[in-house]
């Protein structure tokens, strides 16, 4: 039976392959070199690749923010036609295979297919294009290394970014962040106009609130990511890993080298501590759960008492940290008091995602599309719920959300078959490797060192990591040192003690579970970690057929690959320069306009041009009516220039498909520069009348689909009445003021002048 199931290791020639035989003649050895050279200038562009894109933010929150990885991905293409080229140079595709990488293709493919019927269009095709590069990034891992060597220098690499990472978190926590408090409390206008916010935002406002708590409140390290529980996510994996390699250099007598150890144990506490200070709860249980089974799988191998003093030494190394932690003041007791209700929280993300998923028909198959839950979550969203979420903070409900339920099985696949390699048993089949695989490099430092310095060049050039600019120096000096630490203590452990599947099966694990009650699998850094040790727990599980690169077609297979490719490409570039040519436009109008000697009259050009540059984009359109408003006041706000007709004219354009009809930030802006016309005395009364009624319709359908913002609802309540349907102004107001006293969260209630305002105007209606 299993006879039945291996194929030959030279697959049958077809006429392609007869061809390319022909073509290269005696050219063939001369041809497998080259092929070498680009197998590994593919490796190391993929390495350096990987590493690079945890230094500079993935998360998203507005159209704006979300091609940060468009280039990366187009790199990633360039990994895989070199990956490609090697492999037709070489004679024909040699794959690694597993049901795991069918279940990541599809789950990637999927995903990138959802971009298609999303409602915000451009922000879904710019982060298919990072779920493509993760999963090209995937494949590159699982096919590109020849040997062990190779794969266990990958897995290095990981680790040395997490300990960059950590490390400069804590100099974040330490320096930057009490130098930015100081900065907000001497210029707080400065730091909100820094922060993309209008720098007049009143203290009480809901925004400045939200920011400020960060700011102020927050002790938390967010490294290069946008939040700190994201930074959770990526740094739990290695921390993992990095500790169970570790615990088992330390149990074995004969293999126990004292210096390495202590030596190792440095960056290992760099990342617990900074896992620590992030505050993700979630992290700590999925590293608790992963020591956990470590423990439990080390039990037949280990002396109980070494097992047991190994475990001892663990909780108090963590016990010491948290107490490190807690003096110092950045712990507190609400980490663990405040469990109950962060979980509280996760259950109303939950429910309110539920009510996304199970609405129509069709959604439960087909989703949301990437980067498109925020919106329909706020039609699901429960009165009393804390935050209007970008994702569900939860990876299954995240994957069926955005592409549907056949997603969502190709999510389990993956896992639970990645996870069943990691940790089952040997699979002892007759050789399938090949005389050329088994030749492979005993050693791989050219890999490392191309991780390393090909990372720090690529995100200079990518990302937002200038080691020239000024205020990011010491960021690149700290994340430099950060990685040689780990490198020039790391790599002696790992040499005492190789990386098995296993252990990367523990972090897989550990970011699997973190991932059930948190954010991120969306985010390219945190699903590198994911699938990345996935692949490489296959590659190293070398007592199964997963772990064999087989011959799996001949030059002609990969010629097919090839073009599939070039099609792939094709999609790119059809579908990405639209997006890169109307944001330099747009960048270059808000260059225009903050100028010293400001030209509006260039940067409407420039907003037209970049509106016609990008269909697909309602970004240029809502900054074009932005700049007609700003223009209307600084005329003196006449009222008998049509002004209003061209505004809501162009926020409506931003609302026509294939943009989103739903756009709850244009429905908010009509509502707020109408409020603005109407408080002109002098307006003409069917001017008058037609302004009212354009803020009565934005005002509804901005409750439409936000239902339970109690300020909307004040809003309407007002705009309701302006229109003499005070009935109905009753009914909304009285629910204002219902849903600002149902919720906890100051940032949700209503502003003290609002409420004192329409509990006035509550009295006053019902008397008319």
């Amino acid at each position: 039976m299993v006879k039945s199931r291996l194929r030959s290791a030279e697959p049958a020639a077809n006429s392609q392959d007869l061809l390319s035989g022909t073509l290269l003649g005696d050219a063939e050895p001369a041809a497998r070199a080259v092929a070498e050279v680009l197998r590994r200038t593919a490796l190391g562009l993929a390495a350096a690749l990987i590493v690079a894109r945890a230094y500079w933010p993935a998360e998203f929150r507005s159209e704006e923010d979300s091609g940060g990885g468009l280039l990366w991905a187009l790199l990633m293409l360039a990994v895989a036609f070199m990956g490609v080229a090697s492999q037709w140079l070489g004679g024909g595709l040699r794959v690694r295979r597993s049901w795991a990488d069918v279940g990541v293709i599809a789950l990637v493919a999927l995903v990138a297919l959802s971009a298609s019927h999303a409602a915000e269009r451009r922000i879904a095709i710019n982060l298919a294009w990072e779920w493509v590069g993760v999963g090209i990034a995937y494949l590159a891992i699982r096919n590109l290394p020849r040997g062990r060597a190779e794969s266990q220098v990958l897995v290095g690499a990981f680790l040395a970014t997490a300990v960059a990472l950590s490390l400069y978190g804590r100099y974040q926590v330490d320096r930057e962040h009490p130098q930015l408090r100081e900065k907000y409390q001497q210029n707080a206008r400065a730091i909100l106009a820094q922060a993309g916010m209008d720098p007049d935002l009143k203290p009480d406002d809901p925004e400045r609130i939200r920011l400020e708590d960060r700011l102020l409140g927050s002790r938390e390290p967010n490294a290069t990511f946008a939040l700190a529980n994201t930074l959770a996510g990526f740094l739990v994996g290695p921390a993992t890993v990095g500790l169970a390699i570790f615990l088992r250099a330390s149990s074995r007598r004969e293999t126990r080298k004292l210096g390495t150890l202590a030596l190792a144990l440095a960056p290992i506490l760099i990342v617990l501590s900074c896992l620590l200070l992030t505050k993700s709860r979630s992290a700590y249980v999925g590293l608790l759960a992963a020591l956990v089974l470590l423990a439990w799988g080390e039990r037949k191998r280990v002396p109980p008492r070494t097992l047991a003093l190994g475990m001892g030494a663990v909780v108090t190394l963590l016990v010491v940290l948290v107490a490190l932690a807690t003096v110092t003041g950045r712990l507190d007791r609400q980490v663990l008091t405040e469990s109950t209700k962060s979980l509280s929280y996760r259950a109303e993300y939950w429910r309110g995602a539920w009510g996304v998923i199970s609405e129509g028909s069709r959604r439960w198959v087909t989703g949301v599309g990437p980067g498109n839950f925020a919106e329909p979550y706020l039609g699901h969203k429960l009165p009393r719920s804390s935050e209007e979420i970008a994702d569900p903070h939860n990876m299954l409900l995240d994957v069926w959300a955005t592409a549907g339920l056949p997603a969502l099985l190709a999510l389990l696949v993956a896992l639970g078959v990645g996870l069943r390699a990691s940790f089952g048993p040997s699979k002892p089949l007759p050789s399938l490797v090949e005389p050329e695989e088994a030749e492979a490099p005993r050693t791989a430092t050219w890999l490392i060192m191309s991780a390393g310095l090909g990372g720090w060049i690529l995100v200079a050039a990518l990302g937002q990591l200038n080691p020239f600019q000024e205020d990011l120096s010491a960021r690149w000096v700290v994340l430099g040192v950060g990685w040689l630490l780990a490198v020039g203590l790391g790599r002696p452990l790992m040499r005492l003690q190789p990386v098995s599947s296993d252990v990367l099966g523990l972090g897989v694990l550990s970011v699997a579970i973190n991932l059930l009650a948190a954010g991120g699998i969306a985010y390219s850094p945190v699903s590198l970690v994911l699938w990345g040790f996935v692949g490489l727990s296959l590659n190293l599980r070398e007592d199964r057929p997963c772990s064999v690169r087989r011959m799996t077609g001949g030059r002609g297979t990969a010629f097919l690959v090839a073009a599939i490719l070039a099609a792939i490409v094709g999609t790119y570039f059809g579908t990405v320069p639209p997006h890169g040519d109307a944001d330099r436009l747009i960048r270059e109008a808000e260059t225009v306009l903050t100028n010293p000697v400001a030209d509006p009259v260039r940067a409407e050009m420039l907003y037209k041009s970049a509106i016609e540059a990008d269909p697909l984009a309602s970004r240029a359109r809502i900054a074009y009516a932005n700049l007609e408003f700003r223009e209307w006041q600084r005329r003196g706000r006449p009222v008998d220039d049509f002004a209003w007709h061209r505004i809501n004219s162009g926020l409506l354009s931003a609302m026509k498909p294939p943009l989103n009809p739903r756009s709850l930030l244009v429905q908010r802006l009509r509502a707020r520069f109408a409020r603005e016309f109407l408080d002109l005395p002098n307006l003409p009364p069917a001017e008058r009348l037609k302004i009212r009624n354009d803020r009565l319709d934005a005002c509804l359908a901005a409750c439409d689909i936000y239902p339970t913002d109690a300020t909307l609802r004040a809003e309407l309540a007002e705009a309701q009445a302006e229109s003499d349907h005070f009935p109905q102004a009753i009914e909304e107001g009285q629910y204002a003021l219902e849903l600002d006293r149902g919720t906890p969260h100051l940032d949700k209630k209503l502003r003290d002048n609002v409420r004192t305002r329409l509990q006035a105007s509550l009295k006053k209606w019902a008397e008319l």
